[in-house]
């Protein structure tokens, strides 16, 4: 067992002015050695212990509480050790000693103090100054991947496991770090091309819901999936978290290609914090070649500023061409080490030394001809060793304007070795997913096309005219004058890839192709943010037509610009690594994982995550607590799950199992099965994406050795679907045939759900759910009004409680009473059996999605009530479809009265109110304009017309506002033949093919089924079909909610 500290992640560690939301990470830091038999738990015979020892006899009868010893740093194994003996558990005994350690010492036998942060009180400031103290590193912290047998030759830098399948070869024994590569170049072939964007190196495929879902936590493992941004890159040698230390370099045309092999991404690795760099070129051996030879070179080719401690300027004094000719031989070798590829390497002749200028050019490019076919002439080097070829430098035709340095010269051929040499097999080149170069053996994947980026010699997969024909809806199409799609990883990358520069737009990150809203505040305000569209041969944007729009206007003051033309000794490791320091790079899994709940928003949920085998074998697993009310605004879930040997067994298959309980009562939920592709990969990188359906999962018929239960995977629920046995307390195997004694370690209120996973119940945690939470009944932590309390995860924040409140109540506690609104008919309006109120509630609406709430009209009343804990400053009703009524603005005088303690707006759905439709409002040629050219005028109405309070079009709710004098339209869009949908697979739990609506899109905290005829229930899960009418059926729609019995029909009474 491994000794760790569990760190919650802080998004502050480095500070990037980000807005959104975040991640959730749990990090443990461990002891992780090399050999694992080295991992002991006996201590050293003259280990001095700093502190005093306690048995668990001395601790009960001071009564000391498990939380107590909480609180004085003792590790979480010691202390469900101490509750279980207090409740009489078998596995513990009253002679268990616990230390009560000294300060700055902690663990079991006060056997652990933090060396060089010994100021610091607690984990979060440790992590904090050792990952800020990373600044200054040397070459010797540069950490490795040697679960590769690469051999790379005279190079001082080991292998990077980010330089695995990267397109060069690294390792000199048969590349094998690109030997089974190729084979990505084929992803295409394993996705939904519609649902599923595949990351540009094909190394993994995401959900449509992960694209473009959170610039500073990509979930591709080279960044693919968000805007090409070098901005976090630069501090992600101090940040711990996923965002940098489980991704490669973005492959764009930005400046930052280069891998430290921390996470940072650099265009010389002599610019990289941890000096990667350094090692690169100052341990390069002197091969066949003298000193004083190569501190020639060194400084001819600006390899380096200085030799030792003095200036090349100094060191030459202006003569290093000279001294080249005099100290080198006719023709050598320079730098010694390979340059690119592992094959690729320079021959210099002295006599090539320009004195005049004091420069030097490469004579010679050799390379291995079995690794590299290219078609210019080769020539017989006599001193050439492993049967290279090398081609007079000149032929290659380098284009520079002045005299490279060497490091920019290496990065020239490296590209020109990458485009020309192929490292797909020839025999793939017929797959419908690949492109063949021109003129060339080399075959890339078409994903490639288009992106900027020269994988063909010729450049004709830059130059490829049929893009737009490419199965791929991610790509970026340009105007309809510029036939051209380009490929994601070019939008919003600084450089102008289309002919009118809409790739660089705001709205390039929108799918253009199914963009049909514009946002209406950035309707004329001096910024272009649609392409142009072709209507009656003129090019029409947002900016065009503008006449009518105030450019001082409601949405463009104060926003700060000018709109109108006037204006560790032993270290704990994270899961990435291992060694005494750390100093090795580990195979793993980095999963994010999305939780999507449909119905349940106050269920808390325990879900369990595991690596398994295709022998059932749990390789490793984590749990997370979810509660939608609170964990729903979260990015995701970021977990890492490890292999149990090192390195991993290639000849087995591992997936990913998620099993979800509800935590309050322990009832099965469901589980999921992905599996990992590509096992030559050290890193694999998953995003998923889970739905938690209010069904209970779907039995089969498996026996599951008459010791479990056989459940069809909810991801796999098809024809050839897949199963799974869910096994008794006990059992355990893939079919629950192997016997274990290990369910007596877990609580005996909690389920044993494997060897050695207990799931806990609510108010209790820890591996074997001993540790009981006291927050909840402390006076401090008690939830009001009947609101459910729920204690945090003690491994993200100790002592803070989540309270999930009753309808009508709000706030941390539930003590503050939601504001009631209660909406009034006029007299002449025709009372329909249900109706649907927006709220509006953001005053700036360009990205505004309305709070729709949809409610039934008891039969005998006009008016209808409900709470919200939203604030808005507008409402609208629809009473039907096209029929509706604007009830409230900020600036109405509707009075605010006090029922019970709590406020009440009282609303009025008036006839003179109405929104009209815009048909109603804009003469025929108007109305017979493109939506684009159309919308130019919608200042018009609210101009016209000092009575109008709204109307509306196929797109738009618009409503007319007072300021400065004048009248101005607001709108926003708003669907009206759809509402907000439930998007689970469950429906939201409405039966009999009722239709299911949540009050928003995202995060919804309010459910409602609207049944289909013959059905009626809350979940429409009662019918009166086949029985004639019931007593319940009769009298259901009379019952009046929230009404007293007193105070109910007569029919009910």
């Amino acid at each position: 067992m491994y000794d760790c500290l569990d760190y919650y992640v802080e998004e502050d560690i480095v500070s990037y002015n980000n807005p959104e939301p975040l991640a959730y990470q749990l990090i443990a830091y461990c002891i992780r050695l090399e050999n694992r038999s080295e991992l002991s738990k006996t201590l050293p015979a003259k280990h001095l212990i700093k502190g005093r020892s306690f048995t668990f006899i001395d601790l009960n009868n001071q009564n000391i509480t498990g939380e107590q010893l909480l609180d004085w740093a003792a590790t979480i194994e010691l202390v469900e050790r101490y509750e279980a003996y207090l409740v009489g558990d078998s596995t513990t005994n009253g002679s268990d000693l616990y230390y009560n350690c000294t300060n700055d010492w902690f663990g079991n036998a006060c056997e652990y103090s933090f060396y060089q942060a010994k100021d610091k009180r607690t984990l979060i400031d440790v992590v904090y100054y050792t990952f800020n103290e990373k600044e200054f590193a040397s070459p010797e912290h540069v950490s490795c991947y040697k679960l590769l047998d690469c051999k790379r030759g005279p190079s001082a830098l080991c292998l990077d496991w980010r330089e695995i399948c990267d397109g060069k070869i690294d390792c000199l024994n048969n590349g094998i770090d690109e030997e089974n590569c190729w084979q990505l170049e084929n992803s295409n072939a394993f996705i939904n091309s519609t649902n599923e964007f595949l990351c540009h190196n094909g190394m993994q495929s995401i959900s449509r819901s992960f694209y473009r879902n959170g610039l500073y936590n990509p979930d591709c493992i080279d960044r693919t999936d968000e805007v090409h941004n070098v901005e976090y890159w630069e501090n992600c040698f101090r940040d711990p978290a996923f965002r940098c230390e489980e991704h490669t370099c973005h492959p764009g045309l930005g400046e930052a290609r280069l891998n430290c092999s921390d996470g940072e991404c650099v265009d010389d690795l002599y610019k990289c914090t941890n000096q990667r760099g350094v090692i690169n070129t100052a341990e390069w051996a002197l091969l066949d070649i003298s000193e004083l030879c190569w501190n020639g070179m060194v400084c001819l080719t600006k390899m380096k500023k200085y030799i030792g401690d003095e200036t090349c300027g100094l060191y030459c004094y202006g003569e290093c061409a000279i001294n080249v000719k005099i100290d080198c031989k006719p023709i050598f070798r320079f730098p010694t080490d390979f340059i690119a590829l592992n094959h690729v390497f320079l021959l210099y002749m002295k006599e090539s030394a320009d004195e005049e200028n004091e420069r030097i050019l490469p004579s010679y490019i050799c390379y291995d001809p079995q690794q590299c076919s290219i078609a210019l002439p080769s020539v017989n080097m006599s001193l050439v060793q492993h049967k290279s070829s090398c081609v007079n430098f000149e032929k290659f035709g380098f284009q520079y304007e002045y005299q490279p340095t060497l490091l920019e010269l290496i990065v020239m051929i490296e590209h020109y070795f990458i485009s020309e040499c192929a490292t797909t097999s020839t025999s793939q080149c017929h797959d419908v997913s690949l492109y063949q170069c021109i003129n060339s053996s080399k075959c890339i994947s078409k994903r490639r096309l288009v992106d900027g980026i020269q994988d063909c010699i010729s450049n004709d997969d830059e130059l490829f005219a049929d893009s737009c024909l490419l199965n791929d809806t991610f790509r970026f199409q340009c105007s309809e004058k510029e036939n051209k799609c380009i490929s994601p990883i070019l939008i919003n990358d600084g450089r102008s890839n289309c002919e009118f520069d809409e790739d660089e737009s705001r709205s390039a990150l929108l799918d253009y192709r199914s963009q049909t809203d514009i946002s209406f505040p950035n309707i004329c305000d001096g910024f272009r943010e649609l392409i142009p569209i072709k209507i009656n041969n003129l090019y029409e944007t947002d900016e065009t037509e503008c006449e009518f729009w105030y450019c001082n206007n409601f949405y463009t003051g104060c926003d700060h610009i000018w709109h109108c033309p006037t204006e560790k000794q032993q270290c704990l490791c994270p899961p990435s690594y291992y060694g005494h320091l750390c100093q090795y790079q580990n195979q793993r899994v980095s999963l994010t994982l999305k939780i999507v709940n449909d119905a349940d928003w106050r269920t808390v949920f325990n879900i369990v995550t595991m690596l398994i085998d295709n022998e059932g074998t749990i390789q490793s697993h984590d749990q997370i607590l979810y509660v939608q009310k609170f964990d729903c605004n979260l990015v995701n879930f970021n977990i890492y799950l490890l292999y149990r040997s090192r390195p991993k067994d290639i000849m087995k298959n591992y997936s990913i199992q998620i099993h979800v309980y509800d935590k309050q009562t322990l009832e099965y939920r469901g589980s999921w099965l992905f599996p990992l592709v590509y096992t030559f990969l050290p890193v694999h990188r998953m995003a998923i994406e889970i739905t938690i359906s209010s069904y209970r999962p779907l039995r089969c018929s498996f026996a599951c050795n008459h010791h479990g239960e056989c459940v069809k995977y909810i991801n796999h629920n098809d024809e050839n679907s897949l199963y799974y046995c869910r096994c008794n307390p006990g059992w355990s195997g893939k079919d629950c045939t192997i016997k274990h004694d290990t369910c007596n370690l877990c609580a005996r209120d909690s389920l044993c759900m494997y060897p050695n996973i207990c799931v806990c119940p609510l108010g209790k945690e820890g591996p074997r759910c001993y540790l009981k939470s006291t927050t909840c009944s402390s006076p401090l932590g008690r939830c009001q009004n009947g609101g459910l309390c729920i204690p945090s995860d003690m491994r993200r924040r100790k002592n803070y409680i989540y309270c999930l409140c009753p309808e009508g109540f709000s706030n941390g506690i539930c003590s503050e009473l939601d504001l009631k609104i209660r909406i009034e008919f006029h007299s002449n309006i025709e009372i329909p059996q249900s109706t649907i109120i927006y709220l509006i509630q953001n005053t700036i609406m360009t990205t505004n999605k309305p709070v729709s709430i949809y409610k039934k009209i008891p039969f005998d009343q006009n008016s209808i009530s409900f709470y919200t804990p939203n604030r808005f400053f507008l409402a609208f009703m629809a009473l039907s479809i096209n029929e509706y009524y604007l009830t409230y603005t900020i600036h109405d005088n509707n009075p605010l009265m006090n029922e019970n303690n709590r406020s009440t707006i009282l609303m009025r759905v008036q006839l003179d109110r109405r929104c009209r439709h815009v048909r109603e409002l804009l003469n025929r040629t108007l109305m017979s304009l493109p939506l684009l050219r159309r919308i130019k005028y919608y200042q018009l109405p609210c101009k016209q017309r000092w009575n109008l309070a709204c109307f509306y079009d196929e797109k738009y709710m618009c409503y007319c506002m007072n300021r400065n004098e004048s009248r101005e339209a607001q709108c926003f869009t708003m669907g009206h033949n759809e509402m907000n949908s439930c998007q689970g697979i469950s429906n939201g739990g409405c039966l009999n093919g009722a239709r299911c609506f949540q009050d928003q899109l995202i995060c919804p905290t309010m459910v409602t089924c609207v049944c289909a005829e013959c059905f009626y229930g809350k979940h429409c899960q009662f019918t009166t079909q086949g029985f004639g009418l019931s007593l319940d059926a009769i009298l259901g729609y009379q019952i009046q909610s929230n009404v007293s019995f007193l105070r109910q029909p007569l029919v009910i009474k």
